[in-house]
């Protein structure tokens, strides 16, 4: 029987990938700031609205929350490298480019928060 068309985890990595290079292009400084685990919360509070998020306003975010979102999103990143076989609803993506993050793809990083939370500082 024929699968049902999917995206693949290549096609959402991609996504996250360009989106984290404009933020990281546009705020060089948070990737060299501490990882501050309690600033996670706002974040994710953020993130559950549900509404697109844009590296501006990712950008504007203080130096700590913007440090967690470059943290989530090369987390996601490299799950999303390490389960290619992962699969996706068509419209996965929509909504979605390196200007920011449509809807469904803040619901699975809410649902999920952090693929590999050993790699938090304790």
């Amino acid at each position: 029987m024929d699968e049902p068309p999917h995206l693949k985890a290549d096609a959402v990595c991609r996504c996250l990938f360009l989106f984290a290079q404009r933020i990281f292009r546009e705020a060089r400084q948070a990737t060299k700031d501490r990882l501050i685990v309690s600033a996670a919360e706002p974040v994710f509070t953020r993130l559950e609205r549900g509404t697109p998020l844009s590296a501006a306003e990712v950008c504007a975010m203080p130096p700590e929350q913007r440090r967690i979102v470059q943290e989530i999103l090369s987390q996601y990143i490299i799950f999303f490298t390490s389960f290619a076989d992962l699969k996706f609803p068509l419209g996965f993506l929509s909504g979605s480019s390196a200007d920011e993050l449509g809807p469904a793809v803040l619901a699975y990083i809410c649902e999920h928060r952090w693929p590999f939370p050993q790699l938090l500082p304790q």
